[in-house]
Parts: structure tokens; sequence; C-alpha cells
């Protein structure tokens, strides 16, 4: 009955640890629109005044690229428009970075987990293949969500990559203040 428990238990970790990260690399996918670097390449052959117009209408609804057509629309000033973009690519940095932590944790729970699990199945009198089964799964899932973060870390640059390229790309001839750029790439350095 304790082996079945400690057994089930562990693959119940596993999963979840795995799904987790899984998802946040899903949810770093889906910052932008899967064709936003042809709509970039499109928005550069076009006259400035005419790409905000042809972003809002070929972005889809709530997606980052809309969101910064309409909100760009609706201003005038190139202070107004600077700050705007900023409050975007804030929430588009925060949505890619959001998972970086948990890929570390989840593959730290999937290992300690595993390791506390087969602690307790030891402890409980399970055999040993049980023991060796526990650790092995938990330290397969834990390598398995650290490889799964680090896809997703590198998917996140690629994405702010991209993401720059459409700004710089619609924002055309606006100026930044001195400073300005050098501060921001810290800030999506990190």
């Amino acid at each position: 009955m304790g082996e079945a428990f400690v057994l089930t238990l562990s693959l119940f970790l596993s999963f979840f640890c795995v799904v987790g990260v899984w998802r946040y690399r899903a949810r770093v996918g889906a910052v932008t629109a899967p064709d936003i670097a042809g709509m970039t390449r499109l928005l550069r052959r076009m006259p400035e005044k005419e790409r905000l117009a042809v972003l809002s209408r070929e972005a889809a609804p709530g997606s980052f690229e809309g969101r910064l057509a309409r909100a760009l629309m609706d201003v005038s000033g190139a202070g107004a428009r600077v700050a705007i973009v900023n409050e975007l690519l804030a929430e588009v940095g925060h949505e890619t970075e959001l998972g970086s932590a948990w890929s570390q944790t989840a593959s730290r729970l999937a290992a300690l987990g595993g390791l506390l699990l087969a602690t307790s199945a030891y402890l409980m009198g399970a055999p040993p293949r049980t023991v060796v089964v526990v650790l092995g799964t938990g330290a397969a899932s834990a390598v398995w969500a650290a490889a799964l973060g680090s896809r997703a870390r590198v998917e996140a640059v690629k994405q702010r990559e991209i993401v720059d390229a459409l700004v710089s790309a619609v924002m055309g001839d606006v100026v930044e203040p001195p400073g300005a750029s050098e501060r921001r790439s810290r800030r999506w350095k990190r």
C-alpha cells in the first residue's frame, strides 16, 4: 500500500512539474502572432503614416500587435507614444520572464521531491527497486523541466527581438531620450 502510494505521488509530482514548465513555454510563444516577423517586414516597406492602420487591421484582437496599434492611434505626442510603447514592452517583458523562475523551481521541486519521496519509501521499508524508480522519476523530470525551461528562455529572447523590431518599424521617427535605449536593453537582458 505505502509503496504504491509513494510511486503514484512521485509520478504526479513529476507530471505537474513538467506540465508547468510546458505551459510557460507555450505562453511565451503566444505573446505575439506567429507571423509577426513577416508583418514587421511588410510594415518597414510602407510609408510611416500607413503602418499603424495596417497593423491595426491585420493584428488579431487582443494580441500585442493589436494593442500596440490601437494604443498608438489614440495618442498624438511623441512622449505619449514612447510612454505607451514602454508600458506595452514592460507587459511583454513580464510575460516572457514570468516562467523563467518557474522552470528553475519546477526542476528543484522535482529533484528534491523525488529525493524526499525516495527517502520516505526507504524509511517505510519499500524494496530497493521502488526507491530507485522514485529517484529516477524525480531526476528525469528535473532534467526534462530544466531542458524545457532552457528552450523557453531561448524562445523568450527571440520574442523580445521580434517585438523590438516591430516597435522600431511602427515607431519610425520617434527619438528616445538619451540613455533610454540603454536602460531598456538592460531591462530586457535580465
